[in-house]
């Protein structure tokens, strides 16, 4: 897993994302967790802005944190037009 380390307020994340297959990723079904501190929380879909540019779909959160707080974001499972699932 990459780890990115900031010190800035707010701090947003963005993944590029590109279905190497050719197929379209359905925007509706991206799903994605935060972790902060010890908690596990699915990201609001108010938290997040989607993108598309071309074959690529730009995910970003949004985040204002706490100071010196431990934050991870992950995505969990995108999908695409042909309800196929991509995970980790």
């Amino acid at each position: 897993m990459d780890t990115i380390f900031t010190s800035c307020a707010p701090a947003n994340v963005i993944f590029a994302v590109t279905d190497t297959t050719g197929e379209t990723i359905d925007t509706s079904r991206i799903y994605l967790s935060r972790r902060i501190g010890g908690l596990i929380e699915p990201v609001p879909r108010d938290s997040v802005t989607i993108t598309i540019a071309g074959d690529t779909v730009y995910i970003g959160v949004l985040g204002i944190f706490s100071d010196s707080s431990t934050i991870s974001i992950n995505i969990d499972s995108i999908f695409t037009t042909n309800n196929c699932k991509t995970s980790r």
